[in-house]
Formats: structure tokens, sequence, C-alpha cells
């Protein structure tokens, strides 16, 4: 069981920083030169652009411990970028995480209509691609900088 809502506090975030799930551990990668604090004070700032031009998500467990974070912000007219983080608690909710995820973008797209959102991923998970393609995001291997893998949703 789950809940979800849209407040998300600072306390939120370091737990899942500190109890990542296992998939996206490489994404937060805390033992290179991204500080904890780097890492946290970079989630907040983009969380608090999901404000003004976009939207959040939390997904909490029946006792009120974080899973999830989605957040979709505006870097210019018509693009977007998305953030999401999980805690180890993702493992036993991923199936359902994933659907309300999927969900919640599909009704963004009135909103959102002929917008694009794109992110950035460095998981090495060997599902990372199949994830992302059933959320609706497709792999632009074009748009890759480095080791990052570049996934775009089109809102239509």
């Amino acid at each position: 069981m789950f809940t979800s809502g849209t407040k998300i506090i600072q306390k939120d975030i370091l737990y899942i920083l500190n109890n990542p799930w296992d998939v996206t551990n490489q994404e937060w990668d805390l033992g290179t030169n991204n500080s904890p604090k780097h890492v946290l004070e970079s989630i907040l700032k983009k969380l608090s652009f999901c404000k003004k031009d976009g939207f959040s998500k939390i997904w909490k467990t029946g006792n009120n411990e974080p899973i999830a974070i989605l957040g979709f912000y505006s870097v210019n007219e018509k693009t977007y970028r998305s953030i999401f983080i999980a805690s180890k608690y993702m493992e036993d909710h991923a199936f359902y995480i994933t659907r309300d995820l999927r969900k919640t973008i599909m009704e963004k797209t009135k909103t959102y209509l002929d917008c694009k959102c794109g992110l950035y991923s460095s998981s090495t998970h060997p599902q990372h691609i199949k994830w992302f393609a059933l959320l609706g995001f497709e792999y632009r291997p074009e748009e890759n900088v480095g080791h990052l893998r570049f996934f775009e949703f089109v809102f239509t």
C-alpha cells in the first residue's frame, strides 16, 4: 500500500539519498565528487523549479516513508526536464509506482500538449531502457552526453 501527494520536504529527499533503490544507486552516486550536500541542493533547486512551471509528486509507504519523488520543470519554452529519485522501498512497490507514474505522465498530456520532457540517466541496470519505454519515454542516443543516456517524452 502507498499514498501519493505533492508536499515534499527535505527529510524525504535525505531519506531517499541515504536509502536509495539499488537500480538508481549510480544516478546519485555519493562516492564521487558529488557530496551529499551538493546532491541535496541540486535536487531542492530542481524541485523549486517544478513549483514555477511544472509539477512534482511523492509516493510514500503506509508508514509515511518516502518511496519515490518525480519532478518535472521547464528549461525553456515547450522543453522540460524530469527528475526521479527512489528509495529502497521502490523494490517492493515498483509495479504499482511504475503504473502510477505512467498514469501521472499521461494525465499531464493536456496541460503540456506539444511539449517535450527529457532526462539523462546513468543507470547501468539491464532493464532501464525498457522501463523508460514503459513510461512512454523514447531513448535518444544521439543526445547522449558521455555515459549519460538521454530519454525523451513528447506530450501529444
